[in-house]
């Protein structure tokens, strides 16, 4: 355990000096860390309690190479946040401002809170401190994991979260975020505990309404994820297939937890802002509706009896076809990594990043379908499985359904996938190696 300590202390100390210095040597070190780390657990010499320490400072370090970068805020958005933390440092905290930023409690309350009680200058609230509730995001996935998988497996599924660059890179950017996503994994790991009904009933509406009020969008996420997840056990309530048998949480305690915290988030953002949230998410729906035709009806009657007259079926495959077609073309650059859509334009070092992507989601793919195949030999609960299936839902609606990729970033929401997706690649790549070994 001394061991597990001092490098739970050394590395992010030591990471955050070299990357204030500009060093090379501090991301070569931490990848190094990682990889020794990796080993060593997977010959058993690191195990049990030590591993919440060292999966702790290996996510820490990660965050702290971006945040600790020269002497200002890293980012786009965080210079944003900063500017109105400093200014409620001196002035009265007010959400009803045009500022997106400021309606989060951890920019209006938290910030100036923390400044003043370690009487030091802002930023380095957002590039020390609050990478410190990020990091604590890959431990609370750790032990969720732990619960389900078992502790190597929730050990790489961890690794594997943190390692994709939009943990370290993207989210260590938002200051937000970094505070908001450790409230949502707590949320997260209510949903699939042993805890009893109410403790989780209380945990589950405090941790999302706390995400609620630090990011909005993390709060949307977040609300989105647990209406599936009560969808799913809605549904599958009366089944007998032994997937969704084991059953964590109570549909009582999901649909109260859920509908009070979408009052909290239309009570809070139907002022913050002036009701900016609110509006973007009625957007938003309301743009992915089906649109209503301005042809009379009988104009659509004769339409579709000449139509039928002079049997166009052909023509109506095709045209689907061409709109499928033209949808993934227009789709953001990201969308199209992630599908594939742009490999013949890459070069050489753009098409072997794309294949190591395009392996990572095959492995996942093929873990799902391990977990949905293979349910007699496990006893995954009913509310991962339920994760499980929002997270895909999710990413596919980014690639289908027009706008929905570019509201926060298909990047962002891959990660937020990843939150049930991670162990699905843990799963597929034993899965092919147990294969490639026989």
């Amino acid at each position: 355990m001394k061991k597990a300590i001092s490098f739970a202390c050394l590395l992010p100390i030591i990471t955050a000096i070299g990357a204030q210095l500009g060093t090379w040597v501090t991301p070569l070190l931490v990848i190094i860390s990682v990889c020794v780390v990796t080993v060593l657990v997977a010959k058993d010499k690191i195990k049990g309690k030590e591993l919440y320490l060292y999966v702790y400072a290996l996510a820490l370090s990660l965050v702290w190479q971006t945040t600790m970068m020269g002497l200002d805020v890293v980012g786009s958005d965080i210079h944003d946040e900063i500017y109105w933390a400093r200014y409620d440092l001196t002035h009265s905290w007010d959400i009803t401002g045009h500022s997106a930023s400021n309606t989060s409690f951890v920019i209006g309350a938290l910030a100036p809170f923390l400044s003043k009680l370690f009487h030091c200058d802002i930023v380095w609230i957002f590039k020390i401190v609050f990478p410190l509730f990020l990091a604590g995001v890959p431990l609370i996935l750790f032990k969720m994991y732990k619960g389900i998988f078992g502790e190597k497996r929730a050990y790489y599924a961890s690794i594997f979260f943190m390692i994709i660059p939009v943990y370290s890179m993207e989210i260590a950017q938002i200051a937000k975020s970094m505070v908001a996503e450790l409230f949502l994994t707590i949320m997260f790991y209510a949903l699939v505990s042993n805890w009893r009904q109410w403790v989780k009933g209380l945990v589950i509406v405090i941790c999302l309404s706390l995400a609620i009020l630090a990011h909005y969008t993390v709060g949307i996420i977040g609300l989105c994820f647990l209406l599936g997840i009560f969808i799913f056990r809605l549904v599958t309530n009366w089944w007998k297939w032994r997937l969704v048998q084991n059953k964590k949480t109570n549909l009582l305690v999901l649909g109260l937890s859920l509908v009070i915290c979408v009052g909290v988030f239309f009570a809070y953002h139907g002022q913050a802002a002036n009701g900016m949230a609110v509006r973007s998410v009625t957007e938003v729906v309301v743009n992915n509706l089906p649109q209503q035709s301005d042809t009379p009806i009988s104009e659509q009657d004769n339409i579709q009896e000449d139509v039928l007259n002079n049997k166009q079926g052909n023509e109506q495959e095709s045209s689907t076809q061409y709109k499928v077609s033209e949808r993934i073309k227009e789709a953001p650059t990201l969308v199209k990594l992630g599908i594939g859509a742009d490999f013949m334009n890459m070069p050489i070092e753009g098409k072997v990043f794309r294949v190591v992507q395009y392996l990572t989601e095959l492995l996942i793919i093929i873990g799902v379908l391990w977990l949905i195949f293979a349910y007699k030999k496990h006893n995954y609960p009913a509310e991962y499985v339920g994760f499980v299936g929002v997270a895909g839902v999710l990413l596919i609606m980014c690639i289908f359904v027009p706008n929905i990729s570019v509201i926060i970033n298909m990047t962002r929401f891959y990660h937020y996938a990843l939150f049930a997706l991670a162990p699905m690649f843990v799963v597929g790549t034993e899965f092919i190696a147990e294969r490639i070994g026989k």
